[in-house]
């Protein structure tokens, strides 16, 4: 038996749907009343009450489990729901419970970028929940992730600014580089992480190519067919609206995390992690097109 937390998540059903696809057991932890749990409906998944803030619901998910797949994180802060809540504790829940069921391995999302310094909240959260992994004693894997490319997320949010603004805002000079990596490579590499014998690393989840941010959003723009000039809107103005709409909404179109990180970079080296998984990575057009096909499938981009 696998626990995942986070399953109901954008990533979380994919990795989920891989596992079961290759004959694991799983059991996802839903926060109770939660309306993503249909999102599981029709796979064979043990759906089980609790939340990563809940130190004894975990335990309770934990026993009898083989391994854990911790993926419960946030991108953005709001009222209660704080990086040191979720992410930071919610990952020493994690490790506590995965500790007291004797699982024999442990695998964790982090983010492409940590580092012993971080500047942000979000990356410092980050940095926490991967020391809490280390310091266990468990045999575990942590992947640092790029922007993931698949049917949500970045793509998703992206693609409807795409669609519905006059033009597609880019903010700074958009040349800082990104290396996003598609959502079924994800999946691929947190079910081989389960089988290879190689554990206590760390590895880059990122993809085969490195462009820069401006280029990514302009292959969502080509995927989907749309054709509008890019507007590119200085950090310096960006920061001051970023920091008074995070306080007045949950979702804003950034937060100064989010701006500070993307002015950083985000690459690493696949290299390692393609050689001890085994792993054939999707080159970023065809993940591109693959995420917005999708996405108008299931109506969510528009036709």
């Amino acid at each position: 038996m696998i626990l995942v937390t986070g399953a109901t998540g954008f990533v979380g059903r994919h990795i989920v749907a891989e596992l079961v696809a290759a004959g694991y057991r799983v059991r996802a932890l839903v926060r109770p009343g939660s309306p993503q749990q249909q999102v599981l409906a029709g796979q064979p998944v043990e759906m089980v009450p609790g939340d990563v803030r809940d130190p004894e619901s975990l335990a309770a998910a934990a026993r009898g489990c083989r391994a854990v797949i911790h993926l419960v994180a946030i991108r953005r802060e709001w009222r209660d729901r704080t990086f040191e809540a979720i992410t930071a504790r919610g990952a020493e829940h994690a490790v506590a419970a995965a500790r007291a069921a004797g699982v024999e391995r442990f695998v964790l999302m982090s983010a492409l970028g940590v580092t012993e310094n971080p500047v942000t909240g979000y990356m410092k959260a980050k940095l926490r929940a991967e020391r809490a992994v280390q310091a266990s004693g468990l045999p575990h894997v942590i992947f640092r992730a790029s922007f993931i490319v698949g049917p949500g997320g970045f793509v998703e949010e992206y693609g409807q600014l795409i669609r519905r603004a006059p033009v597609i805002p880019i903010p700074g000079s958009g040349r800082y580089p990104v290396q996003p990596v598609a959502v079924r490579d994800v999946a691929v590499a947190f079910r081989r992480a389960l089988e290879v014998p190689a554990a206590d690393q760390i590895y880059d989840l990122a993809g085969p190519d490195r462009v820069s941010f401006a280029e990514f959003v302009g292959a969502i723009a080509q995927a989907m067919g749309v054709r509008k000039p890019m507007l590119r809107v200085p950090l310096a103005v960006m920061r001051p609206a970023a920091a008074l709409l995070q306080r007045l909404t949950p979702n804003p179109p950034a937060t100064l995390d989010e701006l500070t990180m993307l002015a950083a970079g985000n690459v690493g080296d696949p290299g390692p992690m393609i050689r001890d998984l085994g792993l054939t990575l999707t080159p970023l057009a065809a993940a591109v097109r693959e995420a917005v096909d999708e996405l108008r499938a299931a109506g969510r981009l528009g036709g």
